[in-house]
């Protein structure tokens, strides 16, 4: 029994998993933090989501071996994709995304506010406040 007993601690010794990393920048090679990276093991149907650090560094390990995707999203930015991703026992496989600026643009409609009124204001003469010479109300107009 003693024989068996070494064998069995070697074995439990032994990685199951593998891991993904990276580093997540944009397209000036600025880290990007707080971006959404989603790793999908294509064999078995199953996804995690996490997201980038501070530094823009993100690390998932626990993951079985076999073939991932992995996507990596940030609003105003074209997603990342990078497909047969292996995972192998005992290793981290590194996968590092460059974000390029998304192509849609937003459009802002900027309309002029109708004039006030200021029967006391006409061309030509010295502009004077109707009011005390408060500091406050000269920064109205």
């Amino acid at each position: 029994m003693t024989l068996f007993l070494p064998s069995a601690v070697f074995l439990m010794g032994q990685a199951t998993t593998g891991g993904i990393l990276g580093t997540v920048t944009d397209h000036t090679g600025a880290v990007l933090a707080n971006v959404e990276v989603t790793i999908l093991n294509l064999d078995k149907g199953i996804s995690t989501t996490i997201e980038t650090n501070d530094s823009g560094n993100y690390i998932q390990t626990q993951l079985i071996p076999g073939r991932y995707r992995v996507t990596v999203q940030k609003p105003s930015f074209r997603p990342f994709v990078q497909d047969d991703v292996t995972v192998s026992i005992g290793t981290n496989t590194r996968v590092d995304a460059q974000l390029q600026l998304s192509d849609e643009t937003q459009q802002a409609s900027v309309t002029r506010a109708p004039s006030r009124s200021r029967p006391w204001l006409t061309r030509g003469q010295p502009v004077t406040a109707p009011w005390d010479a408060d500091p406050t109300k000269l920064a109205y107009f």
